[in-house]
């Protein structure tokens, strides 16, 4: 039943893939943007309790992307760089149906699965003007039982994929 539970998750997160959609000041010129540093704040919580290894994991992935994306980090930085975690939780219902032919009874059984998904918001803010400029939204499978080197490549790859729109076009 466990590992029911466990594949059927699995696959409905390979079969939910959210394409993040980020959103931007149209009215700004992002090619200007060269530096970053992390906000003093850099991660912030909602409706879930701190979580040190993930953050690691999501400061190495950002550092790494933004230096791909031709950004130094510095201090002083042209761009602020804040993180907010949350959490979701998802459910599915599926129902089978056992035996039952030509209009006989059969047997049906409905089975809910519940599965938890994480948040990343990524907001950018222009630090001399203090104003958010471009924010994005990603959702991956909260699993807690991946070895640590799954969870790490996962964090990379959504990170990936968040900044994937940054600078805009």
């Amino acid at each position: 039943m466990k590992w029911f539970v466990v594949v059927m998750t699995l696959f409905i997160s390979a079969c939910q893939v959210k394409l993040p959609s980020a959103d931007f000041d149209l009215n700004r010129d992002y090619s200007r943007y060269s530096t970053w540093q992390w906000h003093t704040q850099a991660f912030r919580y909602e409706d879930m309790s701190s979580e040190p290894l993930l953050e690691q994991r999501l400061k190495q992935a950002i550092d790494n992307v933004m230096i791909q994306r031709g950004l130094t980090r510095q201090a002083p930085a042209q761009l602020w760089l804040q993180v907010t975690l949350s959490q979701k939780t998802y459910q599915d219902q599926y129902t089978t149906q056992l035996g039952g032919y030509w209009g006989r009874m059969g047997l049906y059984q409905t089975r809910t699965v519940v599965y938890p998904v994480h948040v990343i918001t990524l907001d950018l803010f222009d630090s001399q003007e203090q104003r958010l400029v471009w924010r994005n939204r990603v959702e991956f499978l909260q699993d807690d039982h991946a070895h640590p080197s799954l969870r790490e490549r996962r964090v990379y790859q959504r990170v990936q994929t968040l900044l994937s729109q940054f600078p805009p076009r």
